[in-house]
């Protein structure tokens, strides 16, 4: 006769069996339901960065085809601030998604590099700058298109996805016939060959916003037409037609007026197109989002519940005593590692409605509860409680950590400090309110654009002060003048525009923390010196 203690233990086998079959084959049917969303969100993210890349690279293209037939100051300015914003998009979407061949990477930048170079020196022509344009335009549709292709779509975002590829090529179509017409108006007539372009252009524009239409109207959602609908749309289309019925100016043009009339009109339809996609792309974001979470969610319930049989199963084959042993020894060597390793964020798991059960819960919740005043205790010792980023002591134990790191592994590590200008005058003229206004959002402003090992610190008053590991001192440079740039944008109420000096200094071996952080304070004054708004570098023990 067989022991009921074998029965016992042969029943809680067989049921633990079928039961993890059960729950492995569901586990894999979320794990790819959540692989598949995961993949959803990564592509629609590299198609933000590249629709934004896309958006540049055609605004670039459209004031250069109007600056070869006008060679107009305001162009050219125009053109210079628009290969800024396009440098700054090209360095993030190509960081982030797009060229993964370096070699591809190193062509694509020399050849634009050497366009622009020539567009300067007035050696180029519009067929050449179309071509190069539209063919990196056309690479970046297509890596959109193929990155679609490769993801298991949810049937609930393809007319989404759809109307997004679409909309992006009835965009470029749009930002060629932009190209197009304002050589128009500059020279007063196209070639045969511009307007078969534009002709083709047109086609094309008014095929995908069709079949974006299509789309849409499958979602039953209508909120994209009064972005794109607009007497705007109407006027473009008109003058589109009646240039390609006519070729030729019939009434005198007024060459700066109206070229800048038609770009303002088809640069807003632009954008209004643009910012549709972008909806779109949010949509299917949160969407992808909701399903990741709910995926992660279920993963987190079925695990819960095996391990809540296993325990089920264990506890019916158990005796009370040795229960209560196991009880009293999972506490003890829990308060065990507690004292030795003082990490309060160690719980008791798997707790039991009994006695034991309540005490574990309580001590789960004091542990709860010191671990949250042992946090906010280091966060308020930690941050500036101003601005919210790190403060000086913090960032001296953080800097110094880098310091040896970076003289361990051998690898760059460079400091900027950061003034903003005429700060004084500002809480003077519209008090300290005002005045803290400004230091937080210059703050905000700073975070938001380093990368997430960039280290930012209030360093005292008006002073900042970031650390930014494994960057070289042209890096640095860069950055320094990026960070410049967006901050000479800001227009706070009611001080109005801002701006900082900054200083940058890279680490030399055998310098300590505070002679590093002398030169690029150092480097600071002389920026302020000469003259604020702007960038200076101490190189090895002197400044340039």
């Amino acid at each position: 006769m067989v022991p009921i203690k074998i029965k016992i233990t042969l029943l809680a086998l067989v049921s633990i069996l079928f039961l993890g079959i059960a729950i492995i084959h569901e586990y894999q049917s979320i794990q790819k339901k959540l692989a598949d969303a995961e993949k959803t969100l990564a592509v629609v993210n590299d198609i933000s960065f590249l629709s934004e890349l896309i958006h540049h690279l055609q605004k670039e293209r459209g004031l250069t085809a109007t600056l070869l037939v006008s060679n107009r100051k305001d162009i050219q300015d125009r053109l210079i601030r628009q290969y800024l914003f396009t440098d700054r998009h090209l360095s993030k979407a190509l960081e982030i998604v797009y060229f993964r061949d370096d070699k591809h990477l190193l062509n694509f930048t020399k050849k634009l590099k050497n366009l622009r170079e020539k567009v300067s020196n007035n050696t180029t022509t519009w067929k050449m700058i179309k071509g190069f344009y539209s063919t990196e335009i056309e690479q970046l549709l297509t890596h959109i298109s193929l990155d679609l292709a490769e993801v298991h779509h949810f049937k609930e975002i393809t007319h989404q996805l759809n109307a997004v590829v679409h909309l992006a090529m009835a965009r470029e179509n749009l930002g060629l016939l932009r190209a197009n017409i304002s050589r128009y108006y500059q020279r007063g007539s196209l070639t045969n060959k511009e307007l078969l372009d534009t002709s083709g252009n047109y086609g094309g524009f008014i095929a995908k916003l069709k079949e974006f239409r299509s789309h849409v109207k499958k979602l039953k959602w209508n909120d994209w037409e009064p972005h794109i609908e607009s007497d705007v749309l109407v006027s473009v289309k008109k003058q589109i037609i009646s240039i390609m019925q006519g070729n030729t100016v019939q009434e005198p043009i007024d060459y700066q007026n109206d070229t800048l009339l038609w770009w303002r009109e088809a640069t807003i339809l632009i954008n209004s197109m643009k910012e549709v996609e972008s909806t779109l792309l949010k949509k299917i974001k949160n969407y992808s989002q909701r399903v990741i979470s709910d995926s992660q969610q279920n993963i987190s319930t079925y695990s819960f519940i095996a391990l809540f049989i296993f325990v089920l199963i264990s506890v019916l084959t158990a005796s009370s005593v040795i229960r209560i042993l196991r009880a009293l020894s999972i506490l003890i060597n829990l308060l065990s590692r507690v004292e030795e390793t003082q990490n309060f964020s160690l719980r008791i798991q798997g707790q039991a409605k009994d006695e034991f059960g309540q005490l574990s819960f309580s001590i789960n919740r004091l542990l709860d509860y010191t671990d949250q005043i042992i946090q906010e205790k280091d966060r308020l010792a930690s941050t500036d409680l101003l601005t919210g980023v790190m403060n000086r002591r913090n960032f001296t134990k953080i800097s110094e950590r880098e310091i040896l790191r970076s003289q361990r592994y051998d690898t760059q590590l460079s400091i900027l400090f950061f003034d903003i200008d005429h700060f004084k005058s500002i809480n003077d003229k519209y008090g300290h309110g005002t005045g803290d206004e400004v230091l937080k959002i210059f703050a905000k402003t700073i975070q938001d654009n380093i990368r997430n090992s960039d280290r930012l610190a209030r360093w005292g008053g008006e002073e900042f002060v970031l650390i930014a590991p494994e960057t070289k001192e042209t890096q640095a440079h860069l950055l320094a003048e990026n960070l410049r740039h967006i901050v000479e944008e800001l227009n706070i109420t009611p001080a109005g525009k801002i701006t900082c000096s900054i200083g940058v200094a890279v680490w030399n071996k055998g310098e300590t923390f505070e002679q590093f952080c002398e030169r690029a304070d150092n480097a600071m004054y002389k920026a302020k010196s000469l003259g604020r708004n702007q960038v200076c570098v101490a190189s090895g023990f002197s400044l340039y």
